[in-house]
């Protein structure tokens, strides 16, 4: 019985390794959020809300892939590219 955990161990301790080089593997994305009013945060949240349609898009949040940081207030590229091309990045 021992040498079967002992079996079982070994398997999963290899399998364990496995994931951790797949995820390791993947490419980190941040998207940066400029939210300088009520209005940007708004316009933010909706996409969010339409982006979070997709189940990859939340899986991607969820295991760490994909994560947002707020920007520097004086980029407003950041918030035009955000309202505008949300969902053609990080899918």
């Amino acid at each position: 019985m021992s040498d079967l955990k002992e079996e079982i161990r070994s398997v999963l301790r290899e399998e364990l390794i496995l994931i951790k080089d797949e995820l390791r593997g993947k490419e980190r994305m941040v998207k940066h959020v400029a939210i300088q009013s009520n209005d940007d945060l708004m316009v933010f949240v909706c996409n969010l809300l339409d982006s979070a349609k997709d189940a990859t898009f939340v899986d991607q949040i969820h295991e760490g892939i994909l994560r947002f940081e707020l920007s520097d207030k004086s980029n407003t590229n950041v918030k035009i590219q955000i309202a505008t091309n949300w969902n053609k990045k990080g899918k």
